[in-house]
């Protein structure tokens, strides 16, 4: 019997050998496919998820609550539906409140999806039926709640002065709503309502458009970046999340700010095209009215800041208008403003002339354009008052 062969440091067993077992020439086999997508996702979701939970604690001393905060919710999912002609409307008898450290406001729609108490149908007789259009300077999105609107309060104020009178003030403004989206408001839903006076507030938002360049008179360059598809089942469950509810709100804030502005750093002129839009749509809009017998007021545009004061006075900027200098989103304002008074003597409309007659006051607003609940009440008067003025409660009391 020979002597054994020497063996070589290559061929000593390692450490913990016949303890393991070893593929194919003494290695370890390689993780599975899915056992290495579970160990990437345990790397990936444990931070997460600890970020998630100090989050909800943090939410949860700060506010009260384990749940996402208000601020961070999409009101696109919760209480706007889309609708096919005007992009957006409110659903059906819903309800939003968003919290703050100072205030809750809440938003609340009735059947007919306005931001108003229910409309009987038909109307009853001898009432004086008034609807407000615009955007979310009429919607009121300042205000605490649906009492405090400016049409809310001009129905409370012309009631209380006017008892002989059953005047209904009806909002129908809504949020990013233009003179082009309140004309096809006016004629799918508003008229169907039997109003005998329509109110027009408009102005920023047809800015909004008329200050991207590349200005088309449909409005089609700036409105459909404003909307987006409706979220699928995964998303919907991700909302839950305070970090992904976070982040999204970050990511939609910015999406709105480029739908209005598109080239940011860019100035802008306002072109002609675009004031001849906006007085072509008021125009199409006293026609619609005049085809219904119903009477029609129109409102100039007011804003936080003066105006008339030349240079503009310092914080004269809006957000949805960022392409615009301070002096020509002013020019832009008061032209608009000649231009709505045009189109009222023409069109033997009413002039509510807020431009003029509401202070431009800070303390009036929420921010540059829409009112608080201090300032929807001002606006109530101020349109109460050009309409006594103007004989209107008078004439639509003999109607």
């Amino acid at each position: 019997m020979g002597s054994p062969e020497p063996i070589s440091a290559g061929d000593a067993p390692s450490p913990g050998a016949g303890t393991a077992p070893t593929g194919e020439g003494g290695a370890r086999p390689p993780l599975s496919a899915s056992r290495k997508a579970l160990f990437t996702a345990v790397l990936v979701l444990a931070p997460l998820l600890l970020v998630e939970g100090g989050m909800r604690i943090h939410y949860r001393i700060k506010e009260g609550h384990w749940g996402v905060p208000d601020r961070y919710q999409d009101r696109y999912e919760t209480l706007y539906e889309r609708h096919p002609y005007l992009g957006w409307v409110l659903r059906p008898n819903a309800r939003y409140e968003k919290r703050s450290d100072e205030t809750t406001k809440v938003i609340e729609s009735n059947a007919y999806q306005l931001r108003d108490d229910e409309i009987v149908s038909p109307k009853p007789p001898g009432r004086i039926r008034i609807v407000c259009l615009g955007g979310s300077t009429t919607f009121d999105v300042g205000v605490t709640d649906n009492a405090r609107t400016w049409p809310n309060r001009l129905e409370a104020l012309a009631r209380e002065r006017r008892p002989e009178l059953d005047v209904e003030v009806v909002n129908a403004g809504f949020p990013g709503y233009n003179t082009a989206t309140s004309l096809i408001n006016l004629s799918l839903r508003i008229v169907d309502l039997d109003p005998d006076l329509v109110v027009v507030y408009h102005g920023i938002n047809d800015l909004t458009a008329a200050q991207i360049p590349e200005f088309r008179s449909d409005y089609a360059h700036g409105w459909a970046e404003r909307f987006v598809g409706e979220p699928g089942p995964i998303r919907r469950a991700l909302r839950s999340s305070i970090l992904f509810a976070k982040i999204e709100h970050s990511m939609r804030r910015r999406r709105d700010r480029a739908a209005g502005r598109q080239d940011a750093g860019v100035e802008v002129t306002v072109p002609d095209e675009a004031t001849e839009t906006y007085r072509r749509n008021l125009r199409t809009i006293a026609g619609i009215c005049q085809a219904h017998g119903i009477r029609l007021a129109l409102g100039t545009f007011a804003t936080a800041r003066s105006q008339f004061e030349e240079p503009a006075p310092p914080g004269f900027a809006c957000s949805y208008t960022p392409n615009l200098t301070p002096a020509e989103l002013q020019r832009s304002l008061r032209e608009w403003a000649d231009v709505v008074r045009a189109v009222a003597a023409e069109q033997d409309a009413w002039l509510l002339d807020v431009q003029k007659k509401l202070p431009a006051d800070p303390q009036l607003f929420d921010d540059f354009i829409h009112l608080n609940d201090e300032g929807a009440r001002a606006m109530a008067a101020v349109v109460y008052d050009e309409l006594e003025a103007a004989g209107a409660w008078e004439t639509l009391a003999g109607r």
